[in-house]
């Protein structure tokens, strides 16, 4: 009977481990930032952890290959949603657009929305703008950015991918997988 019941889950065990490492046989990785959240990410990613205690980036990662780069910045603070003092998702997503708005001179809203992305069994509002940028040597390059606004229990986390136009698309699918991702430690939200 005790030899049944190993079995029973050994089995089950495998049928749980199985999905998880196989994943992580993809070359993925789980970081978890204090006991905050979680979140998994490409090996070909780099990771950067919180600097110091006064900034409120809490991670971010850098993605360069050859021509192609991309970043993506996590950052939240004390009770982010409660400080916005929003009521609903449309007011979430107006906060975003004025945000990138005053942090991206010039840019232009391609895309938003407050449907499209769930994350944590909730809606994640998200836009998309489009800005000009000149370099050191003084030619321009065009960008794409997104932010998105992801709940996590009773606060806010902000994702921002940002990226060159040529490259937005391409590296879209790992962000998006990226931000889906992202667990609050004390939940048990799947």
């Amino acid at each position: 009977m005790n030899l049944l019941l190993v079995s029973m889950i050994t089995v089950i065990f495998l049928i749980i481990a199985i999905p998880l490492n196989a994943e992580a046989q993809k070359g993925w990785k789980t970081h978890v930032v204090e006991d905050e959240f979680s979140f998994t990410y490409p090996a070909t990613w780099d990771l950067t952890e919180r600097e110091n205690r006064f900034t409120s980036v809490d991670a971010s990662l850098t993605y360069e290959k050859g021509d192609t780069s991309a970043s993506i910045i996590l950052e939240s603070g004390p009770d982010l949603l409660s400080a916005l003092e929003v009521e609903d998702d449309n007011s979430i997503l107006s906060i975003l657009e004025r945000i990138m708005e005053s942090a991206y001179e010039d840019s232009n809203k391609f895309e938003s929305g407050v449907d499209k992305y769930i994350i944590n069994n909730q809606t994640a509002p998200y836009t998309i703008s489009t800005f000009s940028k000149k370099n050191i040597f003084g030619y321009e390059h065009d960008y794409v950015v997104m932010v998105i606004a992801i709940k996590m229990d009773q606060d806010l986390l902000l994702g921002q991918f940002i990226s060159t136009e040529d490259d937005f698309d391409r590296l879209l699918k790992s962000a998006e997988k990226i931000f889906k991702s992202i667990r609050p430690v004390s939940s048990t939200i799947t």
